[in-house]
């Protein structure tokens, strides 16, 4: 489906969406047929005996003459006055001897076969049945190819430009594909027969057409004058494994839910067009506020927390079933006491005895990176929620006035039994604090009151904590100190799982490392390599590290930084200069495997892969970047450094900009990572990532999605497109996950969760 998908356009918004800009008319040339004749080379650098394939050599008397040309706007799909020079300069007029060896190359394929995915024949035009003449924009060489087979066919042509050739992508080379159209023989940037009714404009990809032509034996079909101008882009991306299960997002206005099965967003009800599910209350009339955070609840349900002050409190918290899509309990709330500068928007469900379930929450925002938003402000809410079958739950809330501590503000919440887990980031003024959290990250854990859920931080007898990471800490690995710099986070995540020897560890996420402490014993666990107590080493993912997510098998825990890395990736820029480089930022979520070892590290799955082929240190940098890049690359590194292989001018024209998701959260299905940002009113956060951004955890690649009713992938096609619904007017090609299909809003989000249905 999404091979269709790269060819098909959406409706008729194919044209909307690029900034469009005056392109004047080049003459482009190319030489068909001169030089070497015949195929491409082989391996040991010779030529082949014939340039029909084995599999495809159907052979008869007839002809067929054609005259291809690029057409008058060639290249007019690519956006930007630079970026067109580049294509220019590579494919249709390239400036390196390197990438002239262009052929051109035909196809016959049964009429059923609209793809030409089994083409009964593929061949190169000989020397011999062409004019010689370079291909323009408008002209180009007389072809008649012979010995062709008798009977009608649909016909492909296109130009197997000198630069994939080098590349090693040649028609002839038997390069790895999924793709099986064209008989898996075009690459990125081989020029193909197009529709002949549309000319290339901003954005604008003319769609790879065949023709149907008839063939007689012994004689010559004429098709006159052909225009190739679809510039092909191949499929680089992994495809979207199906399964059982729903992705919940929570938005500003309710919450909307992805259908794994399909990759589609779920309509609130068949054919309505409408996919946002609106929580209502008693009366069925819609709730005033704002969601502003979500919490994972029992079963397969969440709790949208809401931030309102509209009856005289802080907000109040809905519960959805998310696999039955409806709210629950006919409209009733936990309702939280406060005033209109309280912000109820993290928390922890956490489940007790018999039908008892306990919902803490902290003062601040969802956001996981702005500081005057995420860092917590003083007060907690607390509530046991069983009671919203019968009516209204009124939380609990205490602050500095019950506990000296709250005054400062509560991170975050994890529990594990009876006890609830509360994470702290200290400051220089904490003076309530105990010393040593005092400009640190600390665990604090109490015991709570089963009826109401309330925690007593001195419960033990006075307060019991953990010591975490100083704020702002440097660590020092086996290669070198990372410093934090100025990139601290301005709190803590936390959170629990299980180790494969039945320890039960709470986590906490620092700036470069993540600590772990066993809950049954309060001690730290080393997960330092060096022979010093530290915690995981996590340097080389990113800084600040305050959102977790457990895979499905609780065999993974991934962390997600909020921050790139200090380490960068040194991107190669091309293929004839393999020394030169650039920096290219470094942004990975780590994989901390709990299925073996003594103590948690890194998952040896996720260790492998070299995205920059490069290892050592590089002039511009005084850290030293390995040979193997572990963990899931967030910020589509490989992509970028693939592109450049190709265009290595292109630094300044590809998607590099806007690529660190801002403030993101995640969650793991079984195959992939959903991750999301915590963006202001219409922006998601993402940057290119759209809505929504999805990576494989077979490939550790990122998911391509078509976005914003364009049938391709805006790869090669380069940016900014134009966004008609954005103030600014310009937005970054969208390559994530669709999640509003009726509209092409960048949507901010609230919070991200994953609910197996197997």
């Amino acid at each position: 489906m999404r091979l269709l998908q790269a060819f098909i356009p959406k409706g008729s918004s194919l044209k909307i969406g690029f900034m469009a800009f005056l392109i004047s008319t080049v003459l482009i040339t190319l030489c068909v047929g001169c030089g070497d004749s015949g195929g491409g080379k082989t391996d040991d650098g010779g030529l082949p005996d014939s340039t029909v394939l084995p599999d495809t050599g159907l052979q008869g008397n007839a002809s067929l003459s054609f005259t291809p040309t690029w057409g008058p706007n060639a290249g007019g799909q690519f956006v930007g006055n630079a970026w067109k020079a580049y294509i220019d300069n590579n494919v249709y007029t390239p400036a390196s001897e390197d990438f002239r060896d262009t052929r051109l190359v035909i196809m016959l394929c049964d009429l059923a076969d609209v793809f030409c995915e089994n083409p009964v024949l593929l061949r190169e035009i000989q020397e011999s049945e062409t004019s010689g003449d370079p291909i323009q924009n408008s002209f180009g060489p007389d072809i008649v190819a012979t010995g062709l087979p008798e009977g009608t066919y649909l016909f492909m042509v296109f130009a197997d430009t000198g630069l994939s050739r080098a590349m090693g992508y040649g028609w002839d080379d038997g390069f790895d594909t999924k793709e099986t159209a064209w008989g898996g023989a075009v690459s990125e940037l081989d020029i193909m027969l197009s529709d002949q009714e549309v000319e290339p404009s901003p954005g604008v990809n003319p769609l790879p057409m065949p023709m149907e032509v008839t063939l007689v034996d012994d004689e010559e079909t004429a098709l006159d004058t052909l225009r190739m101008q679809h510039v092909h882009e191949r499929d680089l991306s992994p495809d979207p494994v199906s399964e059982n299960g729903l992705i919940a997002v929570a938005v500003e206005d309710g919450v909307r839910l992805v259908d794994l099965n399909t990759h589609s967003v779920v309509e609130t009800a068949e054919g309505s067009g409408s996919y946002r599910f609106e929580m209502k209350d008693t009366g069925d009339q819609p709730l005033a506020g704002t969601v502003c955070g979500m919490v994972r609840g029992p079963g397969s349900t969440v709790f949208l927390l809401f931030d309102d002050s509209s009856e005289g409190g802080a907000g109040y918290v809905v519960p959805f079933d998310v696999e039955t899509r409806t709210q629950l309990h006919g409209g009733r709330r936990v309702m939280l006491p406060g005033t209109d500068n309280h912000m109820p928007c993290r928390g922890l469900y956490h489940a007790g005895e018999g039908d008892r379930g306990y919902l803490w929450i902290t003062n601040a925002s969802a956001s996981r990176m702005n500081t005057n938003e995420a860092a917590a402000d003083e007060g907690i809410w607390y509530a046991e929620v069983s009671g919203l079958v019968d009516g209204d739950v009124s939380a609990g809330y205490l602050a500095g006035q019950d506990d000296a501590l709250l005054q400062y503000g509560i991170d975050d919440f994890a529990a594990h039994g009876a006890v609830l887990y509360m994470s702290f980031t200290g400051t220089s003024t904490s003076g309530a604090a105990p010393e040593p959290c005092r400009g640190a990250h600390c665990v604090f854990v109490a015991e709570f009151d089963e009826d109401t859920g309330a925690p007593d931080l001195q419960s033990l007898g006075d307060y019991e904590y953990y010591v975490g990471p100083e704020v702002g800490q440097s660590y020092v690995n086996e290669d070198d100190e990372v410093l934090c710099g100025d990139d601290a986070s301005p709190w803590a995540g936390i959170t629990t799982a299980q180790f494969h020897d039945g320890r039960v560890l709470v986590f906490l996420g620092g700036c470069l490392e993540i600590k772990a402490f066993d809950t049954a014993t309060g001690e730290e666990v080393d997960m330092s390599a060096t022979g010093t107590l530290q915690g995981l080493d996590a340097t080389l993912f990113g800084k600040a590290f305050n959102s977790f997510a457990l895979s499905p098998d609780s065999q993974t825990l991934w962390a997600l930084p909020q921050v790139k890395s200090s380490i960068h990736f040194y991107i190669r820029r091309g293929i004839t200069e393999p020394e030169l480089r650039q920096t290219f930022n470094r942004y990975m979520a780590l994989p901390i495997d709990l299925s073996q070892g003594e103590a948690p590290g890194l998952h040896p799955d996720y260790a492998g892969d070299d995205i920059d082929d490069f290892e050592g240190q590089w002039s511009a940098q005084s850290y030293t970047t390995p040979g193997s890049d572990p963990g899931v690359d967030i910020n589509y590194g490989w992509y970028v450094n693939y592109q450049m292989r190709w265009l290595p001018s292109s630094n300044g024209e590809t998607f590099q900009s806007a690529s660190i998701p801002v403030g993101p959260s995640l969650t793991v299905t079984k195959h992939a990572l959903w991750v999301r940002g915590s963006g202001a009113l219409g922006q998601s956060g993402l940057g290119k990532g759209g809505n929504l951004a999805v990576y494989d955890l077979e490939t550790r690649r990122a998911v391509l999605w078509p976005w914003g009713g364009f049938g391709f992938y805006p790869y090669w096609l380069g940016g900014p497109q134009e966004n008609p619904y954005s103030t600014a007017g310009l937005a970054p090609p969208m390559l994530g996950f669709d999640l509003s299909p009726e509209d092409a809003l960048d949507h901010p989000t609230r919070g991200i969760e994953y609910f197996s249905l197997e």
